[in-house]
């Protein structure tokens, strides 16, 4: 939106100048209207759009240049490195009409570190200094709200704006006299503990001048008050050879190790070599080496290049232990021990920036120890002081000294000491298998064996004998009887047995000795014809069955005759068929024509009548229609069975008595009844009257009708053209005749087809019929 000035009404001004910091600079804004972003002093500075309306050109507080309008939004200014500012020149138009007027300013992470709350009265019509003495701003906003923000706005103005750029990167120039273990770099303190650097010496820097650390195998740290980010640094050692470990470390502000870097000594002896880092809220630096001779070949550090910034992000240590594995706030779960592994929380630290957090884990594992033992019953097992007796299982525990559980387990079983008393009876001539041994004599015996655990098992077998008794039957029957013996049907010859127990539950055995003496038994196969009949052993059989005659043997047993009788049928195979008049019909090599019930028969593989029946009946052709036609409405004089063509086929559908034309063409019609077709009607050109007919020209003969192989086409006109169709209406042959032409029909199929003959003027069409 744009401002308009009024007169009466005052044009808010606010000046930001940089007081008491060296090195300052003024933002000289005079970009053209409209500017968003522009650069100065090297930076990039702009103004997000949010709401300052477009640049205008009021009066600045001194001098000339452009001022900003903010109509009553929330605009911020930003440059990309954080600045210093010192205050604000004010002036609003009239303060009734805002109900809040804020400077805000905010960090390098957007979070609100300055917020000042001002009275708009005490700036209305007049300029006034608003002092802010703010530190390491990187956005800053003039948040306010007036009921008429077109008129009463505020406005900036920066031809005057003071500010000093804070480096965002800083160089530790180490120019301490010998001996120096403290001083303040960049307004903070620095140190050396005491741990092992010797004294400070004047080694040759990297560049320029200015004083090196030698650190002669010792573990000491270089420390500040505050976090920094450290980028990089240059190293040098003395003979590699002498060294066996070169690190570079970072702690946090606990004193924690979140960062460890193996250096190869070969890379930086006696040059000079920068060591790229990137490490992020680092409180203490190390050098942990070990060298053989640490006087003579100890690593020189020159900080007249050692890159740092003060961080903005905090960082810190999360030590961790657990038994056997634990899930970390990354959501990972971890089986080992691990130091390396980051977390970043966004937002974390107080001042808005992420927290960077490193795990420091130590995973102790468990142990679960099983002992399987077996004693005998009666006896004592002691395990870890303390007596069992009872089987089952039973634990104990132990923790490790990292708190973890050694967890013992014993799984106890109790094998008996057996003795097993067996009692038997067999019966006299039995033989009684046990323990590998066979006995056949009453008595007592004794067997005995140790367990797998030495436990004993003793074994006694008391035996008694008692008697048996049996009994012999010799039996004698005739095959197919059946002779019954304690409950039992027999019917072959061979030697039965049957028992029972005595009192002693003994075998009292009876034998069945059985013969079978046989029957002679022949069997016929016969087969007659259905009506004829069979003389067989004195007696008359028409029907099919199994029949039976029998005679007494030297035993007394039947002489059986058998008789298998088949009477085979005699068929009649009846078959109803219909042919239209002038059609023959071929059955068994014979042709018929007439009404009328034929026969004929043949013998079936089993030697009797196939008797075949034809009942065939001749349907009448229907009469030739006649068709008229008014206007456009075709009529045929049959009342039914009509089917309507035109010069191109078939019309499908068309099967009324009467049919409306729908285009210019040649019409006719053919009547079927009882599946017989009538010759073609005469043909109708639906047109403009007075085109000649093809029959009008002259005289067409087409004969045999029906045919068979060939058909022959007679006609005195010249230069006719013809097509057959068949019932579909497709084309099976055309061709142009001058007076007789024969056309080859035998590949026909049979039935019913139509000749279209055209001229050059119409068409007209005959029905032939395919035998």
């Amino acid at each position: 939106m744009k401002s308009i000035l009024c007169q009466g009404f005052a044009i808010a001004l606010i000046m930001l100048i940089m007081h008491n910091f060296t090195n300052a600079q003024t933002v000289n804004f005079d970009e053209p209207f409209g500017t968003q972003s522009w650069t100065e002093d090297g930076h990039p500075w702009s103004w997000d759009n949010s709401g300052w309306d477009n640049i205008r050109n009021y009066t600045p507080h001194t001098g000339t240049g452009h001022a900003m309008s903010a109509p009553g939004y929330s605009s911020k200014l930003s440059t990309d490195a954080n600045i210093n500012i010192q205050g604000v020149w004010l002036m609003t138009g009239n303060a009734s009409n805002f109900s809040h007027l804020n400077l805000k300013g905010y960090n390098e992470c957007g979070v609100l570190i300055y917020n000042v709350s001002l009275n708009p009265a005490d700036y209305q019509f007049s300029y006034a200094y608003v002092t802010l003495n703010w530190v390491n701003v990187r956005s800053f906003m003039v948040d306010f709200n007036s009921t008429d923000p077109l008129y009463n706005p505020v406005d900036l103005s920066y031809d005057d704006l003071d500010y000093t750029y804070i480096p965002p990167t800083n160089v530790l120039n180490f120019d301490q006299a010998f001996g120096t273990r403290s001083w303040t770099e960049d307004g903070h303190p620095w140190s050396w503990d005491n741990s092992g650097w010797d004294n400070i010496r004047d080694y040759l820097p990297h560049s320029g001048t200015g004083h090196a650390m030698s650190a002669p195998g010792y573990h000491a740290k270089l420390s500040t008050d505050v976090n920094i980010d450290i980028h990089g640094l240059w190293l040098q050692t003395q003979m590699a050879s002498d060294f066996t470990h070169l690190n570079l470390k970072g702690f946090d502000n606990n004193g924690a190790l979140i960062y460890n870097v193996s250096l190869n000594p070969t890379d930086y002896q006696f040059s000079y070599v920068y060591v790229s880092l990137n490490w992020i809220g680092v409180k203490s630096f190390m050098v942990d080496y070990n060298s053989v001779d640490p006087m003579y070949s100890p690593v020189d550090l020159f900080y007249d290049d050692m890159d740092y910034s003060y961080s903005s992000k905090r960082s810190g240590v999360d030590i961790k232990s657990a038994c056997d594995s634990y899930t970390w706030m990354n959501g990972v779960t971890y089986t080992s021990s691990n130091s390396t592994a980051l977390f970043t929380i966004p937002g974390g630290s107080s001042n808005g920036c992420d927290s960077i957090v490193h795990l420091n884990l130590s995973i102790y594992q468990s142990f679960a120890l099983e002992q399987n033992e077996n004693i005998c019953q009666g006896d004592i097992f002691t395990w870890r002081g303390i007596d069992y007796s009872v089987a089952g299982t039973y634990y104990d525990s132990l923790q490790t000294p990292h708190g973890c559980d050694s967890v013992y387990k014993l799984n106890l079983t109790i094998k008996p000491a057996y003795e097993y008393s067996q009692s038997e009876v067999i019966c006299n001539g039995g033989v009684f298998n046990w323990r590998g041994h066979d006995y056949t004599v009453a008595g007592t015996y004794y067997d005995s064996l140790q367990t797998q655990l030495g436990c004993d098992s003793v074994y006694k077998l008391n035996l008694t004998i008692n008697p048996v008794y049996e009994y012999l039957q010799t039996e004698n029957i005739c095959q197919g009887d059946v002779f019954s013996w304690r409950g039992n049907d027999y019917t072959m010859t061979g030697i039965y047995h049957d028992s029972l127990q005595t009192l002693l539950g003994c075998d009292s055995v009876y034998t069945l000795n059985l013969t079978v003496n046989p029957l002679f038994d022949y069997v016929e196969n016969k087969e007659i014809c259905d009506g004829d009949i069979l003389n067989w052993h004195g007696n008359m059989y028409s029907s099919a069955g199994t029949y039976y005659d029998s005679l007494l043997s030297v035993n007394g047993c039947d002489s059986v005759y058998t008789l298998n009788l088949i009477v085979n049928p005699v068929f009649e195979n009846v078959q109803d068929e219909e042919i239209c008049d002038g059609d023959v019909f071929l059955w068994h090599g014979i042709v018929f024509s007439e009404t009328g019930t034929y026969y004929d028969s043949l013998l079936t593989p089993q030697g009797c009548d196939y008797v075949f029946k034809l009942n065939l009946t001749v349907n009448p052709i229907p009469p030739t229609p006649a068709i008229t036609v008014t206007g456009t409405v075709l009529s045929s004089d049959a009342v039914s069975g009509n089917q309507w063509y035109d010069q191109n086929g078939i019309i499908a559908g068309a099967t009324n008595q009467n049919y409306s034309a729908t285009v210019n063409g040649d019409y006719f019609v053919i009547v079927t009844l009882l599946g017989c077709s009538s010759d073609s009607s005469n043909t109708i050109q639906v047109t403009s009257a007075g085109i000649e007919s093809v029959a009008s020209a002259g005289i067409i003969k087409v004969y045999p009708n029906p045919v068979s192989n060939e058909l022959t086409i007679e006609s005195n006109q010249e230069k006719l053209h013809f097509e057959i169709l068949n019932a579909v209406g497709q084309v099976v042959y055309s061709g142009c005749f001058d007076e007789i032409t024969t056309v080859p029909t035998n590949n026909f199929e049979p039935g019913v087809y139509v000749i279209k003959f055209e001229n050059s003027c119409t068409s007209e069409f005959q029905k032939i019929i395919k035998q």
